[in-house]
């Protein structure tokens, strides 16, 4: 039985889960209210974001910004307040307090000279957190979404906090891809999609190794990570699902599919059904090769044009505003939250503390050597940016654990047709 010690799962999943509302609330402050240094203060001249006038030619990529920046707001709002209240009043209240937040910054914004209110920016991060609110609806068990996605869960993946963080991220992941993931059938934008592939065919030495490699280590440890997570084979799903979200690539609208990203994706579809009678500590140590690798391989690439740039050193300069910065956040997020998740599995309860500190201490030096490396490739952006997400990421998952108490899988837990499945959960439980 648990320990008198422990805390219950529930609420360290709803604490983790309040402190990602929290944390993700701060950003939003932050990236609106961008640049911070340019207060001006007219006490007679506050604009109110409903009367303000209207964008005469609104942007649709603004648009999509922000709605996006609100969605995992209400998110994560609503799925702590369902713990404490019904889904009705959860939802509501996500949704006002995104809208509420929205006004005060929209109205806070008229001392921002380089900054403009909107009533479409207002309607559209109310429309934002609404959308989120409502995926939490579909979360939640207590609706028939719920129980339904519960049950097809439950019928593949082992339960906990830590099972859903893995799920998150592979979700993240194919966000990364497909974003903004508006289909087009036209002709043209077909081609477009798949214009990448018939220049390799045409040209077999333009194929990029180093791309290739990229990607297939990042399927790996997401395959590897799925593999942790698994109630029941499921290396068939994981391929059926990554090659989707690949080759989703080609209709959705602004996006293309390359022969580098097919060729990854078959090695690591290949190596994974090599790795998967391997201890679970081989796949943290192979997640610990992977990840980083990957990282480094994409940040020492080129970029586009000639132009050498120095450091910058002021947070989100380059991802305000822009649905390429919101992605360039997520591309730097996601791997480091499924190597911190790996390494809390994988580590003794009594050490992760340490192990949390000196991974993020060793993350964070490896990151800025990158950014610094960066200054004399052409066409790079080196960016302290990435430094903070690289060890905001690998810190995430240690939120969701207790680190200073061990719990204790109950008996029940235990009693299992799938001995190993039972063994998983114990695990995840301390």
């Amino acid at each position: 039985m648990p320990s008198e010690h422990a805390i219950p799962s529930s609420r360290r999943s709803g604490s983790a889960t309040l402190w990602l509302a929290v944390l993700y609330g701060a950003l939003i402050v932050y990236g609106t209210l961008f640049p911070l240094w340019e207060w001006t203060f007219p006490p007679l001249e506050w604009a109110n974001p409903i009367t303000a006038p209207w964008p005469r030619s609104p942007s649709r990529t603004d648009l999509l910004v922000n709605v996006l920046a609100y969605a995992p707001l209400g998110l994560l709002t609503a799925l702590w307040l369902r713990l404490r209240t019904n889904l009705l009043i959860a939802v509501v209240l996500a949704v006002s307090l995104g809208s509420a937040l929205s006004f005060a910054l929209e109205t806070l914004q008229s001392a921002l000279p380089s900054r403009v209110p909107s009533p479409l920016d207002w309607i559209a991060n109310t429309a934002g957190a609404a959308m989120g609110a409502f995926v939490a609806t579909a979360l939640d068990p207590r609706s028939a979404a719920g129980r339904s996605l519960r049950q097809l869960r439950e019928a593949w993946f082992i339960d906990g906090a830590l099972a859903n963080l893995a799920l998150t991220i592979l979700a993240l992941w194919a966000f990364t891809q497909i974003a903004p993931f508006v289909p087009s059938l036209d002709v043209g934008n077909l081609r477009s999609g798949l214009k990448p592939i018939a220049h390799t065919l045409r040209d077999p030495s333009t194929f990029d190794t180093l791309r290739a490699a990229e990607s297939a280590l990042q399927i790996l440890a997401l395959g590897l990570l799925v593999h942790r997570i698994e109630r029941r084979a499921a290396l068939w799903l994981f391929a059926a699902f990554s090659l989707a979200v690949l080759v989703y690539k080609v209709p959705a609208v602004g996006r293309q599919l390359t022969l580098e990203a097919l060729a990854g994706w078959a090695a690591a579809i290949m190596l994974l059904g090599i790795l998967r009678s391997r201890s679970p500590a081989g796949g943290m140590a192979y997640t610990a090769i992977a990840l980083p690798a990957a990282y480094g391989l994409s940040q020492l690439e080129p970029g586009t044009g000639s132009a050498l740039s120095a450091i910058n050193w002021v947070p989100f300069r380059g991802q305000v505003g822009t649905v390429g910065g919101m992605l360039d956040i997520l591309e730097t997020l996601w791997p480091f939250m499924a190597l911190g998740l790996m390494a809390r599995w994988a580590s003794p309860w009594r050490r992760r503390p340490w192990i949390m500190l000196v991974g993020g201490m060793l993350l964070a030096v490896f990151a800025f050597a990158l950014e610094w490396r960066q200054q004399s490739i052409p066409g790079r952006f080196a960016d302290l940016t990435d430094v903070a997400f690289v060890v905001t990421g690998w810190l995430l998952p240690w939120l969701f654990s207790d680190i200073r108490s061990r719990t204790l899988p109950a008996a029940s837990t235990l009693q299992t047709s799938d001995p190993q499945a039972g063994t998983r959960s114990a695990e995840e439980s301390s």
